[in-house]
């Protein structure tokens, strides 16, 4: 699984929802347990993308950890 983070921001930085409305893009940010999980990596990187060219902040993909029991 994957998520985004937003690497300028301290706290709550990883991305939680993602809404297009008439004004612009509104994100919701949050802790990582509450975050947005993508399957794929190509899915994150695609909407990584679209968050950087509408100019929203440096965002990076991380690969999270699963633990193993």
């Amino acid at each position: 699984m994957y998520l985004i983070k937003n690497i300028n921001k301290a706290d709550k930085n990883y991305i939680r929802a993602v809404q297009i409305g008439p004004t612009g893009v509104d994100i919701t940010y949050g802790v990582d347990r509450v975050a947005i999980h993508f399957v794929s990596y190509a899915v994150a990187l695609l909407v990584a993308r679209m968050l950087w060219i509408v100019k929203i902040g440096n965002m990076e993909i991380e690969e999270e950890k699963l633990e193993q029991t």
